[in-house]
């Protein structure tokens, strides 16, 4: 059992020069507290007000990295970092039996947003496998003191040989 993972591999969080996360998704810095970054979820809106990272990408095909949470000025720390995009490409079978991860980072300190996960993208002619695929928006480390969790990220399997993958039996 393998594993591809590029948690934390996407869009950086905000820093010091540039308190709001990095994407189209970015999450704001505001005050104290940085939201979580949006990408296929709405990113967590701060206690301070600072407002979560929007909505993007595509649903079907995504392919995006995941946005930067929002920086915490408060402690004068970054944002978690968007989940990065894996896309696989097979024309025969694809059989996942390890972890495909895509997750977005922490947000570090006190008072950081979270980032959001990013795209895992399989396009194939059959599909199957025990394994686990996962695109999750990461919570900050300390949620609890009113920092936003980063939204969750986009994943997609699209086959392309309906009469095999009828017949494959499910695991």
């Amino acid at each position: 059992a393998g594993k591809i993972g590029v948690n934390g591999k996407g869009l950086p969080g905000g820093v010091l020069a540039s308190p709001h996360g990095s994407g189209p998704g970015g999450g704001r810095g505001k005050l104290n507290t940085g939201a979580g970054g949006g990408h296929g979820g709405v990113g967590g809106k701060s206690v301070a007000g600072a407002l979560g990272g929007v909505t993007y990408g595509s649903a079907s095909e995504p392919t995006l990295p995941g946005s930067g949470g929002g920086m915490g000025t408060w402690t004068n720390m970054k944002g978690g970092e968007g989940g990065g995009a894996v896309f696989i490409d097979a024309r025969g079978q694809v059989s996942v039996v390890g972890a495909i991860t895509a997750n977005g980072g922490d947000g570090f300190g006190g008072a950081a947003g979270g980032g959001s996960g990013g795209s895992v993208y399989i396009h194939c002619g059959t599909f199957s496998g025990t394994g686990s695929i996962k695109a999750n928006g990461n919570p900050a480390v300390f949620a609890p003191q009113g920092t936003g969790n980063g939204g969750g990220g986009r994943i997609a399997v699209v086959f392309t040989n309906l009469a095999a993958q009828a017949a494959l039996s499910p695991t």
